[in-house]
């Protein structure tokens, strides 16, 4: 993986911030975090993180208190079209296929040294496909971000 970039100018600085706010976080909760509830919530969230490898958060675990975990991101997001699109001319070049992406079901993202994307996505031929990308911050505003896609797969989480 990349090295981690510092924050040091302003551009970068208003990058992450553009990041983050690209991933849906809800604001702090008011909850007592070592409350039973909560307890539970979070255990379940992790469960859930490690059983689909980050594909699939449980909708029914409510609002967690969680900064630095995965969260949903809108699939519309110019990154998550970026990943996606990328994660499918992977998947082309490693089967001599010519896929295209024919729709984004759904996104999980954890902010790192840039963003890793879990991405659920629908190709032309009709079948779901799973994808982990990671897209790194461009040293300079200027910079293309940089896409590097660990794998494209046939779907294991997903069910229509």
């Amino acid at each position: 993986m990349p090295k981690e970039t510092k924050l040091s100018s302003p551009i970068m600085r208003a990058r992450m911030r553009s990041i983050a706010e690209s991933v849906a976080i809800p604001p702090p909760p008011e909850i007592d975090r070592s409350s039973a509830r909560a307890c539970i919530d979070i255990a379940r969230y992790k469960e859930t993180l490690q059983r689909t490898e980050g594909f699939c958060i449980d909708e029914s675990v409510g609002f967690l208190p969680i900064i630095a975990g995965i969260g949903h991101m809108d699939p519309d997001d110019e990154d998550a079209i970026s990943g996606a699109k990328a994660a499918v001319e992977a998947l082309n070049a490693r089967t001599g296929q010519n896929l295209e992406l024919r729709r984004i079901v759904r996104v999980n993202a954890q902010a790192v040294a840039g963003e890793l994307l879990y991405i659920t996505l629908q190709a032309s031929d009709d079948c779901f496909y799973e994808a982990k990308v990671y897209i790194t911050n461009p040293k300079q505003p200027t910079d293309p971000d940089v896409i590097e896609v660990y794998f494209c797969r046939p779907a294991v989480h997903y069910q229509e």
